[in-house]
Parts: structure tokens; sequence; C-alpha cells
């Protein structure tokens, strides 16, 4: 499973669970149509990537319940389509609820691996994948999608300040008509 994972590239704890993010490049493959013979070259998916787990845990023999849905739209990254598995792991006192979120960005291919406490039901497990920014320490960034309207304001450094803003766009507008102006003003009628 390691191979379909990647490499781990982020581990925090929170409260009430523990929380690995992983990464690999995702991979292309090629088709070649048998009608028209053109090779066409398509890059992975999240719900690619979760076919491919399924077939994974099946392998291995774990039950799992598995869905596709929207991962980052609780306000803290945007949204972006995603597979999500949850399964549980070990016996005994020794028992997790695992939840793996696959979802892509770019050319990478990003594995959320959440662990907690057992017998977790799909609202605790959408509860804890909202978490996730907070607990990463990267809610507060510029992925939210109205940053810049909190940032602008009267009173806001220089370069959020409504006032530079607008003073800046009036200068730039006068200095291009009084270019215009001069370039008029040489010519002769």
């Amino acid at each position: 499973m390691r191979e379909h994972l990647g490499e781990p590239r982020l581990h925090a704890l929170g409260d009430e669970a523990t929380y690995v993010v992983w990464s690999r490049p995702a991979r292309d493959t090629e088709t070649t149509s048998e009608r028209t013979g053109r090779t066409r070259v398509r890059r992975e998916t999240a719900s690619r990537s979760g076919e491919a787990l399924e077939e994974i845990l099946e392998g291995v023999g774990l039950e799992f319940e598995a869905s596709s849905s929207t991962f980052g739209s609780r306000g803290s990254v945007l949204p972006t389509s995603a597979s999500q598995f949850l399964f549980s792991s070990g016996s005994g006192e020794g028992e997790r609820s695992e939840i793996l979120c696959l979802f892509r960005g770019g050319e990478t291919l990003y594995s959320l691996w959440i662990e907690t406490e057992p017998g977790i039901d799909r609202g605790r497990m959408e509860e804890l994948l909202g978490r996730f920014g907070r607990v990463a320490g990267i809610e507060n960034t510029m992925m939210r999608p109205n940053w810049y309207e909190e940032q602008l304001g009267v009173d806001s450094e220089l370069k959020f300040n409504i006032w530079f803003s607008i003073g800046s766009s009036i200068a730039f507008v006068l200095a291009i008509l009084g270019i215009g102006w001069w370039r008029l003003s040489r010519i002769e009628f």
C-alpha cells in the first residue's frame, strides 16, 4: 500500500485523531483508440486512484466503506473531488478507525490518513476531515475563499489598504492622461 500512497509529508496530532498526509506524483497512462489509432495520455485522478486502492484493500481482506465527495468545502481549503475510505484496523484494545481521503492537487496525488477511536460513522468522519485544516495549521492561510476580503480595509497594511489602492489608481490615470496631453500638444495640426 505504501507504493500507492507515496511518501509521508506531514504528521499532525489532534485531540482526537492523528493526521498523516502522503503525496506522490500523479501517474500518466496511455490508451490507444482501436477505431482511430490515436494515443491519449490520461492523468490519474482521485477516483481512479480510489479504484486501485479498493482493489488493494479487498486484497488485504479489510472491510471498508468507500465514497466520493468534495474535500475542503468546509472553509479550510479550496474544494476538490476526493475518494474517501472508512475502515477499522487492529482488534481488541488496539482497534482503531481509519479514514483515508485521496485527492489531487495539480500534478500531485495526496492521501490524508486519519486514525481515531473505533466505531465512528460517516458523520464523524466528515467532522474529522473538516478539522484537518485547523489541526495542520493551514486554516488561516490564503487558501480560504474570502481571505482577501478579510485583509482589505481602511487601516490595513499598505498592500491591502483601500485608500492606497484608490490613490494609486487615480495617480496612474492622471499620469497616463498627462502623457497623452503632452503627446497631443506636440502635434501640429
